[in-house]
């Protein structure tokens, strides 16, 4: 890579790390230009060298973050284990890896979160192509994808071991079994006192 390429990609940095950190505080049609690039430490031409506006920054990281979930879903994934806990274990791996700029985007977009899906159905059963197959698949990766997404915007609230403890109870044992449960516990509990 010559000087040029590397300065580009440093701008290119800079504005995408402005970027995550304004979105994180707001929604993308209130980050204007102007704010972003006085964030970034940059002036307003340099933004407009590289993007178009502020949905093509949006999109340029989104791009480029499912390229590096991607790639490391081929590497977590490659011994093609199917264990839940294994599954999830490997799942918030890669949350971890890919790091906090995922954070604002998969806890504000939701197609963001339907490409992941894609992408981890694709990596861990390439060669379903079975409907009822698909459908549970869809079914069990809404479920963990979306709980792993509300542990996140609850700011990891519990540690990663009980979360992986809970959705691995929840798929042997069933959701409705598992409420009924904590419910039934939770009721005893208050009639106790």
């Amino acid at each position: 890579m010559n000087k040029n390429e590397q300065k580009s990609l440093k701008t290119k940095k800079k504005l995408q790390a402005a970027f995550i950190d304004l979105y994180s505080q707001k929604n993308i049609e209130k980050i204007t230009i102007k704010e972003l690039t006085d964030k970034a430490g940059l002036n307003r031409g340099t933004f407009y060298i590289h993007y178009l506006d502020i949905y093509d920054l949006f999109n340029n990281i989104k791009i480029n973050l499912l390229h590096e979930i991607e790639k490391k879903a081929d590497k977590i994934f490659e011994k093609k284990q199917l264990s839940v806990k294994v599954m999830v274990e490997n799942i918030l791996d890669l949350y971890h890896q890919v790091g906090e700029k995922l954070i604002p985007i998969i806890t504000k977009d939701a197609t963001f979160t339907e490409n992941i899906k894609t992408i981890l159905k694709s990596k861990i059963f390439p060669n379903y192509e079975n409907q009822e197959i698909n459908y549970l698949l869809e079914y069990h990766f809404s479920a963990v994808i979306s709980t792993i997404n509300l542990w996140v915007k609850n700011n990891k609230n519990v540690s990663p071991t009980e979360l992986i403890k809970l959705i691995v109870e929840i798929s042997s044992k069933g959701i409705l079994t598992l409420v009924n449960e904590r419910y039934n516990n939770s009721t005893m509990l208050v009639q106790k006192n």
